[in-house]
């Protein structure tokens, strides 16, 4: 298959599971209805973008959906678009960033779900770090840990950066464990009567991180309800 602004059969792009790369979630029919309704009068809409996976040759639309149902409905049995090739996520992103450049139907909260939940999901994609998958979709990562979290997706315990740095949660999640029982450790020497100088050699720790471990275990003793926001938040006490 040629790539570029190609004829093709409408019947190979609306196929069984076609719409698994509409981030959309529903398809609005009021509005293929309308493009329809316009192509009849001689109206110019832009070529949609199709992908064609290497393996199966299998059509993977990227935007315009709406567009070639409306050529459907109108009767046609092929049309004009422009063919590139790519695999399933290819497809998926050139569609997200197609409605966050307002090139289409703007996304509803629902649609920035299911596209959360479709890069979450997908071998490649859900390996990126929540920031990539927020930067992405064009949302807070506060609003992705949410979705996720709804819908009981287990995030990978290695990730991957918009830079290809590999991370592992699993290690910081242990590092985190790690300072919280060494500045337990440190509290409790202290509270005991132990000098800093004695604390630090004792433990192969700096003088510097048993004085920070003593501040922050200090600050968080002294911290108490709010009695503003019915202990969802703590501030310190007067």
């Amino acid at each position: 298959m040629r790539l570029g602004v190609q004829i093709v059969s409408i019947a190979a792009l609306v196929r069984r599971n076609w719409l698994d790369t509409e981030m959309r979630v529903d398809i609005n029919q009021r509005k293929v209805e309308q493009y329809a309704e316009e192509k009849k009068e001689g109206a110019y809409f832009p070529v949609p973008v199709v992908f064609i996976e290497p393996k199966s040759e299998t059509f993977l639309v990227g935007d315009g959906f709406h567009r070639i149902l409306a050529e459907q409905k109108n009767g046609a049995r092929e049309m004009q678009v422009e063919v590139r090739r790519g695999v399933r996520l290819d497809a998926v992103l050139f569609n997200i960033e197609a409605n966050r450049s307002q090139r289409g139907l703007p996304f509803s909260t629902g649609d920035k779900q299911k596209c959360i939940l479709t890069l979450a999901q997908d071998p490649v994609a859900g390996k990126w770090t929540q920031n990539r998958i927020c930067e992405t979709v064009g949302c807070s990562p506060a609003y992705v840990s949410l979705t996720l979290k709804n819908a009981g997706v287990q995030r990978p315990t290695t990730v991957v950066d918009k830079t290809g740095r590999v991370l592992n949660h699993q290690h910081k999640t242990k590092d985190r464990e790690g300072v919280k029982e060494r500045r337990q450790k440190v509290f409790q020497m202290w509270r005991d009567g132990r000098k800093c100088k004695e604390i630090a050699e004792e433990l192969h720790i700096g003088h510097s991180t048993v004085s920070r471990d003593l501040q922050e275990a200090s600050m968080t003793s002294r911290m108490v309800e709010c009695p503003h926001c019915k202990g969802t938040g703590y501030i310190l006490e007067e």
